[in-house]
């Protein structure tokens, strides 16, 4: 699969490279002039188990906690 920008002035590409059993991209590269940046996704799991622990966030001690309109 191929994405194109659509400005002219500074054109890039997306290739993306999609595993037909999941539908999850496998490799992508993206090209912008003469730079190519190229991934490759080796070893995916798909909804893993993981700990909540990994999820919990502590607010250093020299920040302030600002809270948004609920």
């Amino acid at each position: 699969l191929t994405l194109r920008s659509k400005n002219a002035e500074a054109p890039l590409l997306l290739n993306l490279w999609i595993d037909p059993e999941n539908f999850l991209p496998r490799k992508t590269e993206l090209v912008s002039g003469t730079l190519t940046l190229s991934t490759f996704i080796k070893d995916l799991r798909e909804n893993p188990d993981l700990d909540n622990r990994l999820f919990q966030y502590k607010l250093p001690e020299n920040a302030n906690e600002i809270k948004g309109a609920e």
